[in-house]
């Protein structure tokens, strides 16, 4: 019963031509744990700080800094009242993405947010977030930022980050993206594979079966990544909430993952000058309800 109320809401939410990052919403786990302060991160500390604009700012790949007023990690102050700032963020790469996150967050609380705030707006979502309610990460190709303050109390404020990354794949699979997938077998790729992949990476793919009841299995034939400090943080893969890196490699195919339902597979590279790995080749294998 719970699969088959999912996939009514998908096949309804794919009728009616929803936004990628709708769909996504259903699937990705939001509650995927977080480094506090990773280190990509805390190495854009130095990198540029956003300044609000009512304009498009196009952003070069690289990382970036949304903070509030008077905001100091190792002194902190509080933000100041009465304040209204926005951005309206694009990925200056056509194919790229934005991920967005937040690591220190402390607003004044309020019921229902009505006081002080920070709204997120992509796709067709609205997420907005105070107290100490931090936004969760964000992956889309364009996002807008509010921040907004009231004339009552305030709080220490916030640090985000903004990371404008490449969205690559091998040119032997599939293309980043959504994709409804008929009876067959098909093949995902780091990019550049089999050479070595880049950094400041990204790819999502979302696959659902074409026909509702069809099955899907996921393995990987060959799969090498792994992050400098030999754990899973900053180079990895995310199969439906799964975390895979050489440590903790993805199903082979011999004992395939099978998706009930659909498939949310991200990879993702640091920004950061260290040394990259030769990638994946990963298969999925839809097969016909009969």
């Amino acid at each position: 019963m719970f699969v088959m109320h999912h996939l009514e809401l998908l096949l309804c939410l794919l009728a009616q031509k929803l936004a990628f990052a709708s769909v996504l919403k259903r699937v990705v786990d939001m509650n995927e744990p977080l480094d506090s302060h990773p280190l990509e991160v805390r190495g854009s500390y130095n990198r540029p700080v956003l300044d609000c604009s009512s304009e498009v700012q196009y952003l070069d790949l690289g990382s970036y800094i949304i903070h509030s007023p008077n905001f100091d990690r190792h002194n902190p102050q509080n933000y100041t009242n009465d304040y209204n700032c926005s951005y309206i963020l694009h990925n200056k790469a056509s194919s790229g993405l934005l991920r967005f996150d937040c690591f220190d967050f402390q607003l004044e609380d309020s019921d229902g947010c009505s006081k002080d705030r920070l709204k997120v707006n992509y796709g067709n979502y609205r997420l907005q977030s105070c107290g100490e309610d931090t936004p969760p990460t964000v992956y889309y190709k364009s996002l807008s930022v509010n921040f907004v303050t009231d004339s009552s109390g305030t709080g220490t404020g916030f640090l985000c980050s903004v990371m404008a990354k490449r969205s690559t794949s091998g040119t032997g699979g599939l293309p980043c993206g959504e994709h409804s997938l008929a009876a067959g077998t098909y093949f995902l790729q780091s990019g550049n594979y089999p050479g070595n992949y880049g950094t400041n990476s990204v790819c999502v793919w979302f696959l659902v079966p074409k026909f509702a009841g069809d099955s899907m299995k996921f393995s990987c034939s060959s799969f090498d990544m792994i992050s400098w400090d030999g754990s899973c943080k900053w180079d990895n893969m995310v199969v439906n909430g799964h975390k895979f890196c050489n440590t903790n490699p993805p199903p082979r195919e011999d004992n395939p993952l099978v998706m009930e339902w659909a498939a949310y597979v991200r990879y993702e590279t640091p920004d950061l000058p260290d040394k990259v790995r030769q990638g994946f080749n990963c298969t999925v294998v839809v097969s016909a309800n009969e």
